[in-house]
């Protein structure tokens, strides 16, 4: 049974249709879903990314990039070695 509509279930558009263009009052502070918990909250991530963690973080990164090169390694070598018990180890030195 389909949802009865009503005023309630739209947006209010008066916020956007006021105004001396009809674009919206503006002198209207309030802020939108995107604004509010989107933007502000990647904000606050990047200040504390940049200015209050930004040790902790030189060293995570530091010891990331030495663990993928340790990992790289170590496939490599894992690799050869399964490589030459699936086709012989004469095929590998050809």
């Amino acid at each position: 049974m389909p949802k009865k509509e009503t005023e309630n279930d739209h947006v209010n558009m008066s916020a956007y249709t006021g105004g001396p263009l009809g674009l919206g009052d503006p002198e209207d502070r309030s802020m939108r879903h995107v604004e509010e918990h989107v933007y502000i909250t990647q904000l606050i991530k990047d200040r504390a990314h940049h200015e209050k963690c930004h040790d902790l973080i030189k060293s995570w990164n530091l010891k990331l990039a030495l663990f993928n090169r340790f990992y790289n390694i170590i496939m490599v070598v894992f690799t050869s070695i399964r490589m030459g018990r699936m086709y012989g180890r004469e095929q590998l030195r050809a």
